[in-house]
């Protein structure tokens, strides 16, 4: 069960270029602009994705946990071949998964 068991995650498939995670580290881009799979709009913080950073990018289907306010509470990749791994938005520190 998940530790953000108070709200429906939202769920985006993401492909974010070389070239865009390049630009977030000099500091250029803030903000990753998606839409999540239930059509809404939604803007994080793209560092806040930085455990999933590879040489080609950020490429994935990932869970956005948000509480009443729409902040971001934390991020869980969902691809089966990455594994789980969850990251609390705050610290950007993994968080344990239970089965």
């Amino acid at each position: 069960m998940s530790d953000y068991a108070c709200h429906m995650p939202i769920i985006c498939d993401l492909a974010v270029s070389a070239d865009a995670i390049a630009a977030a580290y000099r500091g250029d881009v803030r903000w990753l602009q998606a839409r999540a799979r239930d059509g809404r709009s939604v803007r994080l913080p793209i560092m806040a994705l930085r455990p999933w950073v590879a040489r080609s990018g950020i490429h994935g289907a990932f869970a956005l946990n948000v509480d009443d306010g729409n902040r971001l509470l934390g991020i869980e990749r969902l691809d089966a071949a990455a594994g789980s791994r969850r990251h609390d938005a705050a610290s950007g520190r993994p968080r344990s998964v239970r089965s």
